[in-house]
Parts: C-alpha cells; sequence; structure tokens
C-alpha cells in the first residue's frame, strides 16, 4: 500500500468528481481508492486496473479538475502521457 500527501490529494480530487471513496480521505492507497481510480480510468478511456496513477490518468484527473484551462494547466503531464501506458 502506498500511503502519502500525494495519495491524499488523488483522493479528494476523485471524490470531488464524485468518485466515492465509502471510508473517506485516508491518505492509504488501499482497495477504495484503487476502485474509484480503476472506474475514473475506465470512464476516461485508459486501460488499467487501478493499479498506476500515471501520466495519462493525471491528465485526465488534470483536465477534469481544471476543465478551462490548456491541458489540464500541466503540460508536462500531458507530455509526458504521450510516452505512458496509464
Amino acid at each position: 500500500q502506498m500511503m502519502d500527501k500525494e495519495v491524499e490529494y488523488l483522493q479528494k480530487a476523485l471524490v470531488s468528481l464524485n468518485y466515492l471513496i465509502p471510508h473517506a480521505v485516508t491518505n492509504v492507497y488501499g482497495t477504495e481508492t484503487r476502485s474509484a481510480v480503476m472506474a475514473f480510468q475506465r470512464d476516461n478511456g485508459i486501460a488499467d486496473d487501478g493499479s498506476h496513477f500515471g501520466p495519462r490518468t493525471r491528465l485526465a484527473l488534470n483536465t477534469k479538475l481544471n476543465p478551462t484551462a490548456f491541458l489540464g494547466g500541466d503540460f508536462w503531464t500531458y507530455l509526458a502521457a504521450f510516452f505512458s501506458g496509464v
């Protein structure tokens, strides 16, 4: 299991987009967070089982969170998404 501040930001972002994490924001990348990531990836055409949170997933999340910002506001994530499967 992964546990850090980045996981907390990820969890808050997913919850804000209505991807539920039943036991709330825990800072731990456990089964509930993985399920939410997998649902987000499926809804955004990213083929993964929720075990990765790479550039393509970050780009999709940034774009959903910042729809008026060019590329979700992060050019480097956009660039990295070309070289990543998830």
